[in-house]
């Protein structure tokens, strides 16, 4: 829908700041799911994994709003900046939102995380497409990727009925954060590898490449999604 209504650049800039945003939400979730999977839902190593969270959160969310900041500062693209700005406000639910998606795997409630992931997408689409109807143009995807995430959020808090407290101990950061680095460097490489083509076209050859570019790779990816989302749950 975004890419018949809006001209190569907006779909491409989108695109780009949407590569960059996903490198740090992977960044920020740090593979907490796979160590929730893991603990087996004790509340203690919970509250210090969702902690955990938040701080890793409000890093990247810092890094996100200086890159904001930085486009502000050193060019013309005012609205695009303020566009990347508000996509930051992405980074922390996404990654609290992954605790929970580990809370009911860990639980055996995959049909509950299905329901809560197609409730969420279809919020996400509705704004989006009602935003792009509006005339907000780029700002509707941006509208339309948080309505998904806080859909999903507060779905999730909703069916598990747990809302994180705060805790720490440092024994306990060390082997999380040991963990981590394996899934994450994994996780990583696969989102760079997936991104490349968009960042390098945004970064060489100019936004409307890009966006005519990650248009088609959509189609392809979507394609993949079918098989390999029901194969990963």
């Amino acid at each position: 829908a975004a890419a018949r209504m809006l001209t190569p650049a907006q779909f491409g800039f989108f695109a780009f700041a949407s590569a960059v945003a996903v490198i740090l939400v992977v960044l920020a979730e740090g593979g907490w799911r796979e160590f929730v999977m893991k603990a087996h839902n004790c509340e203690d190593k919970l509250n210090r994994i969702a902690t955990m969270s938040v701080f890793s959160s409000a890093l990247f969310t810092a890094v996100a709003l200086a890159i904001a900041f930085h486009i502000y500062q050193n060019s013309d693209l005012r609205w695009e900046s303020l566009l990347v700005a508000v996509f930051s406000l992405w980074i922390a639910p996404a990654a609290l939102s992954s605790i929970y998606e580990g809370i009911l795997v860990s639980d055996g409630r995959l049909r509950v995380q299905s329901r809560l992931t197609i409730a969420a997408e279809a919020a996400g689409l509705a704004v989006t497409v009602l935003g792009l109807w509006l005339g907000w143009e780029v700002l509707s995807l941006v509208a339309g990727k948080l309505a998904m995430q806080f859909t999903h959020l507060v779905g999730a808090i909703a069916v598990t009925r747990w809302i994180p407290k705060p805790a720490f101990d440092r024994a306990f950061t060390r082997e999380l954060l040991d963990f981590s680095r394996h899934i994450l460097l994994t996780r990583l490489t696969i989102r760079i590898r997936g991104y490349a083509g968009t960042l390098m076209l945004g970064g060489f050859m100019g936004l409307a490449e890009a966006g005519i570019f990650r248009a088609a790779e959509r189609i392809v990816v979507a394609i993949g999604e079918v098989v390999g989302e029901p194969a990963r749950m």
